[in-house]
């Protein structure tokens, strides 16, 4: 049996959660069971001993659980993924308490801080490729209709960049932190990047303005995540924090959490060829990158300018032109719609008129019922001067 391996432990007086731990016996001493928060992590999260302690199998709500009582008092519970995983770590335990050492490797393999300390760095770079790395470039055009000075600039193209990790000149990390000995006692890392040339955004920007000559101002909008994600720290060692746990529980919620400074430069030709919606050849390659799109979906978009009048008494849109010529009610003869000429055959009915009536010339307009016409309604016809 190779007696390295994931179990389940359930917590201490803190806490009485189940959590997975990777077990191992020491190097020196196989009677001597060391465990781990992962199998990458350099230092042991705890130890026991197997020598004088009681190892029993039980069962509890249809599970089988491995329990080990050492010599000082303790009680460990244990669980394996599965039955015959539960049978075979049951003996290897069994074994070595009773002194029978024949069942250990040959070859135990820990991760030394050398290693660990590789991984985290590994780990780090990682974080960086997987955080939002974006740049927006917008740049804005006067409308030369309006009168010069008085027009408001409108925005006339906006660009999303992507960056990605070939478009940094160079990459580096504060190595000062890993030599710090408060760093073993931060249970995560934290990377937090910083752009070391920032003065070549302004520069991106200029250079995108420049591409259109109607363009009179832009700007970079940076959306660079300053933080990335947490991460394990590998060189945790919970023997250099305080030995009470409450207070090193404590110390892991306020300070648990080593930050790491990486330092980025630009590289302002790679990006600006993405800018121009050019695809930049990969780092070491001859060959232009086709895996990834360089600019979003919505990165590039023409716009015009956008003015809205309105009505100063009625507070409504004012429409442009184009928009008047569609479909409406017309007040026209002989036009689609409705029509409020008067009718001048015999069948037109009564109802309500608005022309003027074509023998008249008074101005006047009468509410009285049309002696000329035979149908009921209201005329607005002229009334009839008297002779006289």
């Amino acid at each position: 049996l190779n007696m390295q391996g994931v179990l389940k432990k359930k917590g201490g007086a803190l806490n009485r959660e189940w959590q997975e731990r990777y077990f191992s016996p020491s190097k020196d001493d196989p009677q001597e069971i060391q465990y781990f928060l992962s199998d990458n992590h350099a230092h042991p999260q705890g130890t026991f001993s197997l020598v004088g302690a009681t190892v029993s199998s039980t069962d509890v709500k249809g599970k089988k659980i491995i329990e080990i009582a050492v010599s000082s008092g303790r009680k460990y519970q244990l669980s394996a993924d599965t039955e015959e995983e539960h049978d075979k770590w049951f003996e290897s335990f069994k074994n070595l308490s009773e002194g029978n050492c024949d069942g250990k490797p040959e070859e135990i393999k820990l991760v030394a801080d050398d290693d660990s300390l590789e991984l985290v760095k590994e780990n780090i770079r990682k974080a960086v490729t997987d955080m939002k790395k974006e740049l927006v470039f917008e740049r804005y055009a006067v409308d030369s209709s309006v009168a010069e000075g008085s027009g408001a600039p409108t925005l006339h193209k906006r660009v999303c960049v992507t960056v990605d990790m070939d478009d940094f000149s160079s990459f580096s990390m504060d190595q000062s932190k890993f030599a710090d000995p408060s760093f073993k006692k931060a249970v995560k890392v934290r990377p937090s990047v910083k752009i070391t040339n920032l003065n070549c955004l302004d520069s991106l920007a200029k250079r995108f303005e420049a591409e259109e000559s109607s363009c009179t101002s832009s700007k970079c909008i940076n959306q660079f995540q300053s933080l990335c994600g947490v991460i394990d720290n590998l060189l945790y060692d919970k023997s250099a924090c305080d030995k009470n746990d409450l207070v090193r529980k404590l110390n892991e919620v306020i300070s648990g959490t080593a930050i790491v400074q990486i330092l980025v430069e630009l590289n302002e030709e790679r990006i600006f060829q993405k800018i121009i919606g050019e695809n930049p050849p990969s780092v070491g390659s001859n060959e232009n990158n086709d895996h990834h799109p360089l600019v979003s979906d919505e990165s590039s978009i023409e716009m015009r300018p956008l003015v809205e009048s309105k009505d100063p008494l009625m507070g409504k849109d004012i429409k442009n032109e184009e928009e008047e010529e569609m479909e409406e009610i017309s007040l026209d003869k002989n036009v689609g719609g409705i029509s409020l000429e008067k009718k001048h055959d015999e069948e037109s009915s009564g109802g309500i008129s608005l022309d003027k009536n074509e023998d008249k010339s008074s101005s006047g307009i009468s509410l009285d019922k049309s002696k000329e016409e035979s149908s009921g309604g209201i005329s607005l016809d002229k009334p009839e001067e008297s002779k006289s």
